[in-house]
Formats: C-alpha cells, sequence, structure tokens
C-alpha cells in the first residue's frame, strides 16, 4: 500500500513539474474577494447582502485554447432588505448563507503573452470563463423582525419558518471574465445563478413561493 501511495504521489509531482508545449500542466492559485448578493423571491429587489468568498482555484492545461478549472470556495451571501430601505418596508429581514462552493469551470484563453526567456512560461492575460458550480450550505442564519405602518400589511411568510426547508445542495450556472496584471496576480467578475432552488413550493406553509441563488463576485487571485 505505501508503494502505491509513492508510486502516485512520484506520478503527480512528475506530471506537475513536466512542461506541455511551454505550459505547466498544472497550476494552483489563491482567491479571495466579495460576494454581492440576493434571492430572486424574496420580493425585495438589490443586490444587498455582502458576503466574503475564499480558497483556492486548480487549472489544468489542457491546449492553446482552454483550460479546465476546479475550485474549492467558502462564500457567503443571501439577502437583505438593506440599509436604504430598512425603514420603508414592513418586513425587514437579514438571510445569511455560508456555502462550501466547488465550481467546475471552462476557462477559454485569450490576449496570449509570450515567455521573455527558456524559463519561463507563455501564458495569457485575459479569459473567458463558463462553468457548473455544486454547493452544499453548511450554515443558515435569519434575523426578521416586523413593523406595522399605514403604508400596506405586513408581509404573511416567515423566513425563520422557512430556514429549515431550504435546500442543503445546490447547482449554480456561471459566467466569469478575468484578466491578469502580471503572470502571478490578476481579478476576477463573476456572476452566478442558482439553477436549483434554495427554498421550493411547499403546500403546506402559507404564501407559496420559490427562492433561489444569485450574486456577483469580485475577487483577486494569486497564482503559485
Amino acid at each position: 500500500m505505501r508503494l502505491q501511495i509513492a508510486s502516485y504521489l512520484f506520478l503527480f509531482i512528475f506530471i506537475f513539474q513536466n512542461p506541455m508545449k511551454g505550459q505547466k500542466r498544472f497550476a494552483l492559485s489563491a482567491v479571495a474577494g466579495l460576494n454581492i448578493a440576493q434571492i430572486d423571491g424574496d420580493n425585495i429587489s438589490g443586490f444587498d447582502q455582502l458576503g466574503v468568498v475564499t480558497g483556492l482555484n486548480f487549472s489544468a492545461y489542457i491546449n492553446k485554447t482552454f483550460n479546465i478549472d476546479i475550485e474549492l470556495l467558502y462564500s457567503q451571501r443571501g439577502a437583505s432588505t438593506g440599509p436604504i430601505r430598512r425603514y420603508n418596508i414592513d418586513h425587514q429581514f437579514d438571510i445569511n448563507l455560508v456555502y462550501a462552493e466547488v465550481p467546475i469551470l471552462v476557462k477559454f484563453k485569450l490576449d496570449l503573452v509570450k515567455k521573455k526567456s527558456r524559463k519561463e512560461n507563455d501564458w495569457f492575460r485575459t479569459n473567458l470563463v463558463f462553468g457548473l458550480s455544486i454547493n452544499r450550505l453548511i450554515k443558515a442564519e435569519i434575523n426578521e423582525r416586523r413593523i406595522t405602518t399605514l403604508a400596506g400589511p405586513v408581509e404573511n411568510v416567515s423566513y425563520l419558518e422557512l430556514v429549515e426547508a431550504f435546500e442543503e445542495n445546490e447547482i449554480n450556472l456561471i459566467a466569469a471574465y478575468s484578466h491578469r496584471l502580471s503572470k502571478k496576480f490578476g481579478f476576477s467578475f463573476r456572476f452566478t445563478f442558482g439553477i436549483t432552488a434554495l427554498y421550493k413550493e411547499n403546500i403546506a406553509v402559507e404564501n407559496d413561493r420559490t427562492l433561489r441563488n444569485y450574486y456577483l463576485s469580485g475577487f483577486c487571485f494569486y497564482t503559485f
């Protein structure tokens, strides 16, 4: 068993270090940034919920046109009535969600930068990215209160009652743009939309609805 493990480790190191047509086979990057999120179906518009996103990106060289990336991310998102509208509505809430995300991405490479010496590798300044994300809900917190005004009736739905029915697993669609300022450092903007629902309609709950996550992300990355 130890011999097999050592053999696999040696093979992995050999593949990682062996260049392919001026490119490394694999690259590892650290990413960190912010999510600006909302939930479709909560009857509140605007990206008012901020959260941290951080983790690792593993990129595999396929050819000169594209790479395949797999990420492991810690991601905070959810929804909020927001600081501006907070005192203008009857139903005020903050939905704080924490996910473990595994995006699987196809990265189309543009704007080639040629290597300047034999010790260097070619790299691409710009990338268009598309893919799917498989997510696991690891924490959900709801802060909710209602106020009575003359503006209209208080909404009947309670997210405190729905939180136990939130789906633990989620699949998202991703579209992104990334740009390298140097070979090692760059930034990315990403839009993510939930294919599966956070909460599905339930005939046993008053004010039936479907809730679906979507959010914008902006983060920096550093390639080792």
